[in-house]
């Protein structure tokens, strides 16, 4: 902790003034929503300090080699705006848009720079209905920060660093629906771009999708469904950018709820797939589903679920089995544990899914009965990843294992309240400690402390 000595002393002031700034700036702020017209605004000011130990997820071999630094101290500081309304009886809107800055004072090539966009999220949601029709809007865009390699646009082994990827996302979708007795139809379409940073351009992307389904449920327990969709994507990482084709995808199924408790369904069908130069073939499918839920005694609960999907000309997934289970135990008011399990095997009942996994986790959350909005959660994960097939092969002649063990370990204690100076000013402090270690790279270690401080206007 060497460095955060160093730079605490120097930004310990410029942090006390930036928090005090952010509570007079709001204990000046109106006190009131604002109203306008039938739609009521609310908002909010926030500010967060972060202290880690390692900011980046890497061990001290890995810093040493890379010639990084694993401390960081640094805040985020924004507001965010929300407005919801009954237009009229049958049309409601609701909106919302928030937006965050960083600045880092340790590692401060972290900050976004002029070229990264306002970290953030907005969405607008206008809906309608009039007798047996339906209708919605809706419209996003978010840019946030993230180092998960499973949200980057191509592989990244797990021994090796994934720098910070800002991954802007914008949407928008609308749907016309109608429903009469035993009758539902729905038309849809939806826009979608996902863009990254300069580092993960390659991964900008543009897709679209139409969409049209119709369902009969002459019982209760019976349904007859027609589903039609047509989409495409574009890779806008390319220069010149590629567009992709059209790929038409219809299906016809039935599906029998055969028991209720536990529920046991049985779904049987048709589908066919078309694109530019290829027409399709109807080609038969089925799927079972099986779920429950019951509580063992007051203070015990488990759920059960398994889903195994048969397709007659399988590609690749095209059969898959994948059951889990859960079990939750309150041993107190303030005392509780669980523990959950997922499967995904490969070659049972024929399966072509190419990764077998294995995941099981078990949770404790103990909340204070003495402080109040005190509470503190601990955590135990395990997961198991292996690779099947050519893909498999290719990692083995590289020299690389297709197996992939991962244990994680957590705790968090978290006090929230709000605080006396005002009955809107809320504050919490968490500190939170994580201990990963995996077979395809060194163990590491995480320890932070987040105080964050909220003014409602």
């Amino acid at each position: 902790m060497h460095l955060l000595e160093e730079y605490l002393g120097n930004c310990a002031r410029r942090g006390l003034l930036a928090a005090l700034t952010l509570v007079v700036t709001g204990s000046t702020a109106s006190a009131q929503f604002l109203k306008v017209g039938p739609i009521i605004f609310n908002s909010a000011l926030n500010n967060s300090w972060i202290l880690s130990s390692n900011v980046n997820g890497i061990s001290e071999k890995e810093a040493e080699e890379q010639g990084l630094d694993r401390e960081d101290f640094y805040t985020t500081y924004g507001f965010s705006i929300s407005a919801n309304s009954a237009i009229y009886p049958d049309i409601k809107l609701t909106a919302s848009t928030s937006a965050t800055w960083e600045e880092h004072f340790i590692q401060d090539r972290n900050a976004p720079g002029a070229t990264l966009p306002l970290l953030g999220n907005s969405s607008f949601n206008l809906s309608r209905s009039i007798g047996h029709y339906n209708w919605t809007l809706n419209l996003t865009h978010a840019a946030n920060t993230t180092r998960d390699k499973t949200q980057v646009p191509f592989y990244v082994p797990g021994n090796e660093l994934l720098i910070r990827d800002i991954i802007q996302s914008s949407g928008a979708a609308t749907s016309v629906g109608w429903n009469r007795k035993e009758i539902t139809a729905n038309l849809n379409y939806s826009w979608n771009q996902l863009l990254h940073t300069e580092e993960f351009s390659q991964g900008d992307s543009r897709s679209q999708n139409y969409g049209l389904s119709l369902t009969f449920s002459p019982w209760e327990r019976f349904s007859m469904n027609y589903g039609y969709t047509s989409s495409k994507a574009d890779l806008l990482g390319r220069e010149p950018p590629l567009e992709g084709d059209w790929l038409q995808t219809q299906s016809l199924s039935a599906s029998y709820r055969i028991l209720e408790r536990p529920s046991l369904t049985y779904t049987a069908g048709f589908e066919k797939e078309d694109d530019r130069l290829v027409i399709g073939k109807w080609e038969p499918n089925h799927s079972w589903a099986l779920s429950d839920g019951r509580s063992v005694t007051e203070t015990i609960d488990y759920t059960v679920n398994a889903t195994y999907t048969f397709d007659e000309n399988p590609e690749e997934d095209d059969i898959n089995f994948v059951y889990g289970a859960s079990i939750n135990h309150s041993v107190t008011r303030n005392l509780k544990h669980a523990l959950n399990l997922n499967r995904t095997p490969v070659e049972t009942f024929g399966s072509t899914v190419a990764t077998d996994t294995t995941s099981i986790g078990y949770t404790v959350n103990l909340a204070s009965p003495i402080i109040r909005g005190a509470s503190a959660n601990f955590g135990a994960f395990y997961s198991r990843n292996e690779l099947r097939g050519e893909a498999a092969d290719g990692l083995v002649i590289g020299g690389a294992s297709p197996v992939e063990k991962t244990m994680d370990y957590t705790a968090s204690l978290t006090k929230s309240a709000p605080i006396p100076l005002s009955r809107k000013l809320t504050g919490s402090i968490i500190y939170s400690y994580l201990f990963t270690s995996s077979d395809a790279r060194d163990a590491y270690d995480i320890h932070s402390i987040t105080l964050t401080l909220g003014y409602q206007l």
